[in-house]
């Protein structure tokens, strides 16, 4: 299932998307029709991943990449979840592509 469906199933939004699941092969794409604020779509489709996963985060670096000629948001982020009264973290990175934004100006 797309990660657009994935996420309107929890958010009931229509979020300007498309593309895989973050990998850095296989990257969000944030869609030209979608708000020019991508950094706010970033942080909102990281909160809709969370309440997919029953966790929080918080995020601890971003930084611009190019990969395979495109613009590449690299956003790395502490998971914080909680097994049987046991808090367990670990480091996530999701990849958005935002060529888009950056070829437009």
């Amino acid at each position: 299932m797309p990660i657009k469906a994935i996420l309107k199933s929890i958010s009931k939004k229509n979020l300007h998307i498309s593309g895989g699941l973050g990998s850095i092969n296989d990257p969000i794409i944030l869609d030209k029709d979608g708000p020019l604020d991508y950094v706010k779509t970033e942080d909102t489709i990281l909160k809709y991943i969370g309440i997919l996963h029953g966790v929080t985060w918080r995020k601890i670096d971003k930084s611009l990449i190019k990969h395979n000629g495109r613009y590449i948001d690299h956003i790395k982020i502490e998971v914080v979840d909680t097994i049987d009264e046991e808090v367990i973290t670990h480091i996530e990175n999701y990849f958005f592509d935002i060529d888009y934004f950056f070829r437009r100006y």
